[in-house]
Formats: structure tokens, sequence, C-alpha cells
């Protein structure tokens, strides 16, 4: 793959190439397949430059760019509404890759969530969760009539309080994960690391408190047939 100039702070994803039409079931596009590569970087001035490498013409695209007024969070890319979306600082914006019109632009959110963790709304629209002062807010955006402003809209929201044991109570926490399968929260607290299930509000503790920034879940390990068959893999 041709290099691509690196800048002060940078972030990007590999992509199914057929991520856009429902002609892969991704269960074996990364043995062969072809592949999309966004890459997004940003220099001292706080302008994001962006473009995309596609395996089938080994080139990387047209470069677009963009201002932003913070550098890049510690989070993962978010895939939701044929876009990637990256985390800025302080949390008050998101960046935005469309990856139809290989476009940037910048998403405004609600106020001020700092180290909040973006997520796939129900309908395939962007979404984020994040702890402030004791409580789980979730909020999603949501778009009223065709051709309308897409605004945000307060999903939900759960005090800590109410679904933590009593000696779990002490301290705020961070999120640092979110399961979309199972429409799961991962908190970073004083006393470890608690999974929240949003569905039927139980938490449980499911490591010792470390610095963690991300949680990467995984829900299953596929094994392409054709590897197992050939013997370089064995078959579960």
């Amino acid at each position: 793959m041709p290099a691509y100039p690196s800048g002060h702070m940078y972030n990007g994803a590999v992509l199914c190439a057929k991520h856009g039409n429902g002609g892969c079931d991704h269960l074996d596009c990364g043995h062969g397949g072809s592949f999309v590569v966004v890459y997004v970087d940003v220099d001292t001035d706080h302008v994001v430059r962006a473009s995309a490498y596609s395996s089938e013409t080994r080139a990387w695209g047209a470069t677009t760019s963009v201002h932003v007024d913070n550098f890049f969070e510690d989070r993962v890319s978010l895939l939701a509404g044929g876009a990637l979306h990256f985390a800025l600082e302080g949390g008050r914006s998101i960046l935005k890759y469309d990856l139809s019109r290989h476009r940037l632009s910048v998403i405004g959110t609600p106020g001020d969530f700092a180290g909040m963790v973006m997520m796939e709304a129900e309908d395939g629209g962007l979404g984020f969760v994040a702890v402030l002062n004791g409580c789980i807010y979730i909020w999603t955006q949501q778009q009223q009539e065709v051709g309308t402003t897409i605004r945000w809209a307060q999903h939900r929201t759960i005090e800590l309080e109410t679904v933590l044991p009593r000696r779990y109570r002490s301290q705020s926490g961070e999120v640092i994960g979110f399961a979309e399968a199972t429409n799961a929260v991962f908190i970073n607290r004083h006393e470890g690391v608690f999974v929240l299930d949003l569905n039927s509000r139980k938490v449980r503790k499911v490591g010792e408190r470390g610095d963690y920034r991300n949680i990467l879940p995984y829900m299953s390990f596929y094994t392409p047939s054709d590897m197992a068959n050939n013997g370089r893999l064995s078959p579960p």
C-alpha cells in the first residue's frame, strides 16, 4: 500500500469494500477480499485531512479537509449511517467522514461529554453513551421528517446508584466501551471494570481497575471453512 503522510495525530479504519451495498456477510471478507482504508490526521493548526485507499485501484483517493477545535479523543472510530465517526477531545463535537461523498464535516454534540463512547443507534444512525455526574446518558441523532435538520435526542438516562451495589457507589467512573450485539456498557471505576446490561439493568464486575481507555469486545470467533479444510486451521 502506498505511504500516506502523517500529521500531528492520526486515526483510521479498515473496511470491507462492500460495506455499503449489503453484498457481504462480513464473516470472511478479511481473507483475500477487497478492502478500503480510511486515514485521517490533524496538524497543529487543527486542520484535519482524510483520504481513502482502495485495494481494487491500489491508490489513495482525493484528500478532503476541515478545521476542528480539538484533537482526536483516544477512542476507536464508529461506522454508522454510511459514515465513519471520530470523537474529538472535550466531547463537544464528532468528526464525520462520509464514505460515499468522501467529505469531512463536524457534528456538534448536545453538551460537554468528555470521554464519551460512540455507538450505533437502533435505526443505524449515530449515538453515544457517557457518564456525567453519576448518571449514564445515552444520546442518539434523530430526524423528524425527510429533509429536516437532524437533532440530538436524549434516548435514556440511568442513575448509577440505582443499579450498582451499595459498596460500589463511591466513584462516578468513565465509559470505556460499548458492545452493540448485547447492548452493554463497560465502565472503569475505582473499584474495577464493570459491565452494565442496558436491557436488564444488571451490573457485574469483569476486571480490576487499570489505566484503560478502550475495550473492544468481540462476540465470536469465525474459522473460514477453506482454511480449516486445507489444514491451516483446525475446525472447532
